[in-house]
């Protein structure tokens, strides 16, 4: 064997070392694993002897060892005799689960290093020392401007958080003091008009995905495609395509993807697996495994979701529907009235003050440990760890929407804000601008936002990075959704007016889901009109339309 290849091995097999240590807390587990999933496959059970006896370890050792693996949540001991004295260990959901995406991580690793027309090598490039890594984020290489500040108006979401918070040490990187004022999501998007309007309009502004259309049919943000072209920093083919066109309108660049997250239906491994259930893919599952763990008594609720009045509760309706059928705003499938009975469903086994639950309220409540699953987006995951489950990372699960039919393969919602510059900033302050932009949009700071919390990415460089996979596997997710096109932003160019869509879905959804004598039918037809009359070319054609 050459020693490139002697290199790559010995890599690839520290690669599939570091993900067993990450499924099991002790390495002296993995015997076990081992003989509790191979029997499972043959159909068979083992006792706690015959177990023990696979490990290599003391018997009393390997003991104590399966008691806690089973308090862990990877064995379940399941009765063979009315006494419930005699059991045989089966491996639990979760641990299936676990080492299926073992499975599938390995053949991709060794899929992935086999040199192109050999099939006894491997390619050193992929592995060991041809492995890429991004590098920490350096200070800016022109020094720091003290006398330039920029203005970033924003609105409250986790990167911009961090950003506020690691504000002094971001400014290194960018070279030059930064400003960011953040407003809840409903509030920023009744001042961003005004705000692109003003004479003294900040330096640059963030934009949600789905709003793009609208805030520039006021024509206030400036084309890109120049600086675009001459950034030596990062490029179109950089990007996902899903994610690059989101900041698009007619092949034309406004706007730069800042920390995209993609929304997923969360889990507690833990409590499923101790009622042994499986991770539900349906609406008629999600419902049976919410109704399953909802104990009112305990302060636990089945599931928690984002259903405050506003933006928070009509974007829950409409990632739900778009999950269905690839078109959110077509109110008028079957799919939508069935998303309806659904959240209508959902609220039975949802905690007290659901009303109230937005996408920060509702990452704390499941961090806090009150519920068994959450619908939130995968840049809350650092705010749920945040609180009590931190010492649970790895019993939290992320699944797939949840669809009408579970044979079906949902497209997952796509969001997260671009980074624009008004058109009324002079050239010489859009360039600096721009700087700015390079760097918060640089793979460097992607991989910095993950490590603190933001779970998300744009860039195809930064999901193969080892320490971005260390600190969420989920980013590995995401480049999968991608890479199958199975993520989508939902962003209709035909309905300009997104806040006026926002607004009508918010009404009479609050209406359907929270009052149980609300015809849901009759106010979908309703809502069908309203979104049809949005279309017309007479209307929205502005912010303020």
């Amino acid at each position: 064997m050459e020693q490139s290849d002697s290199r790559a091995a010995l890599a690839l097999v520290d690669a599939v070392t570091q993900r067993v240590s990450r499924l099991l807390k002790d390495p002296a587990w993995w015997p076990m694993v081992l003989a509790a999933v191979t029997a499972h496959m043959d159909g068979r059970g083992l006792g706690i002897t015959a177990l023990a006896d696979t490990s290599g370890l003391p018997r009393s050792t390997a003991r104590e060892a399966i008691f806690a693996m089973r308090a862990a949540g990877l064995l379940v001991f399941q009765p063979i005799s009315r006494s419930g004295r005699r059991c045989q260990i089966v491996p639990s959901a979760s641990l299936l689960d676990a080492v299926r995406r073992l499975g599938d991580e390995t053949i991709r690793l060794v899929v992935g290093s086999v040199r192109d027309g050999a099939f006894d090598g491997l390619a050193a490039a992929t592995q060991g020392a041809g492995e890429r890594y991004i590098a920490y984020p350096q200070p800016c290489a022109t020094g720091f401007d003290r006398d330039t500040q920029i203005h970033l108006f924003a609105y409250s979401d986790p990167v911009f958080d961090i950003l506020r918070r690691n504000r002094e040490e971001i400014e290194l990187f960018a070279g030059c003091r930064l400003k960011v004022s953040t407003w809840t999501q409903d509030a920023y998007l009744t001042q961003l008009p005004g705000v692109l309007d003003a004479a003294t309009a900040p330096d640059i502004v963030a934009v949600p995905f789905p709003w793009l259309a609208e805030v520039e049919a006021g024509h206030g943000l400036l084309c890109l495609d120049g600086f675009v072209g001459a950034s030596p920093v990062f490029a179109a083919a950089d990007y996902y395509p899903q994610v690059w066109n989101a900041g698009q309108i007619q092949g034309r660049s406004f706007g730069i993807p800042v920390q995209p997250t993609v929304e997923f239906l969360w889990y507690r491994k833990d409590l499923f697996a101790r009622r042994g259930l499986e991770p539900p893919h349906s609406f008629e599952q999600v419902l049976a495994c919410a109704r399953a763990l909802h104990q009112p008594g305990r302060n636990l609720a089945g599931i928690v979701w984002n259903a405050a009045p506003g933006v928070p509760i009509a974007e829950t309706f409409l990632q739900l529907l778009g999950a269905q059928t690839g078109d959110p705003a077509d109110v008028g499938r079957p799919e939508a009235l069935q998303t309806v009975h659904f959240l209508r469903e959902l609220v039975r086994y949802s905690p007290p003050g659901l009303a109230r639950m937005d996408w920060a309220r509702s990452a704390q409540s499941f961090g806090r440990g009150e519920a068994a699953m959450c619908i939130n987006w995968s840049n809350r995951l650092g705010l749920m760890e945040g609180f009590g489950l931190l010492h649970l990372r790895d019993e939290i699960g992320a699944l797939e929407h949840p669809t009408v039919d579970p044979a079906r393969r949902p497209v997952q919602p796509l969001g997260g804000a671009l980074l624009a510059i008004p058109s009324r900033l002079d050239p010489a302050r859009a360039a600096t601008a721009w700087r700015v932009i390079e760097t918060l949009a640089s793979a460097e700071l992607a991989k910095y936002f993950i490590l603190h919390g933001a779970v998300g990415n744009s860039l195809l460089a930064v999901a193969g990075d080892r320490y971005v996979d260390q600190r969420s596997h989920l980013v590995g997710v995401i480049h999968r959704l991608a890479w199958e096109n199975r993520v989508a932003t939902f962003r209709d160019p035909e309905l300009p007016a997104y806040s006026r869509v926002m607004a009508a879905l918010s009404l009479r959804l609050t209406r359907m889901v929270f009052d149980p004598a609300a015809d849901a039918a009759a106010e979908l037809r309703h809502l069908a009109r309203e979104l049809r009359a949005m279309r017309t070319p007479t209307q929205a054609t502005g912010p303020g339309a």
